[in-house]
Formats: C-alpha cells, sequence, structure tokens
C-alpha cells in the first residue's frame, strides 16, 4: 500500500517548517508532537487529507506514539511514508 503523496508532502512541509523554527543548530523538543499538531491543524489541509476530524491532542499523541514505534521498528521505507500511512487510517 502507498501512502497519499499529498499527505507525504504536508508532513515534509512540516518537518522543514519545524527544523526551520528551531534553528539551523537545534534538536528537536520533547513537544515537537504538540507544534507539529498545532501546525498541521492550523496551517494544512491535513484534516481533508486524513479524512478525519483530528483534534491538536489526539494529533499530538498519535504523532508521539508513531514517532516511538518507527524507532522501533526502523522500516525500510522513509517515517513520511510510514506516518502517513497510519495517520490516514
Amino acid at each position: 500500500m502507498k501512502p497519499d503523496k499529498q499527505l507525504v508532502a504536508v508532513l515534509l512541509k512540516t518537518d522543514r517548517s519545524y527544523r526551520y523554527s528551531l534553528g539551523k543548530d537545534s534538536k528537536p523538543e520533547d513537544d515537537w508532537a504538540d507544534w507539529w499538531a498545532s501546525y498541521l491543524l492550523a496551517s494544512t489541509d491535513f484534516n481533508q487529507l486524513t479524512d478525519r476530524n483530528w483534534q491538536q491532542s489526539d494529533l499530538s499523541n498519535a504523532l508521539s506514539a508513531l514517532r516511538n514505534t518507527y524507532d522501533q521498528r526502523q522500516p525500510k521505507h522513509h517515517w513520511s511514508h510510514f506516518f502517513a500511512l497510519r495517520l490516514s487510517n
């Protein structure tokens, strides 16, 4: 199963925006998922792309859980594909 290309693009754009907001040499902060959830819901058509009505706290929790799962499993495909497939189901 392939992830939605638009959703992957939104996730990658969010990552770039987050990294830019942190500064060039900064590492992700503990509250990264809150920032991402806020950005995705306010600045993109995320809910339309996922066919869901995400609330910020639920999305933040889902993002954190996905990152932990991705880090544990270390799948071969890119994180953006892993996240897109799971956030849209």
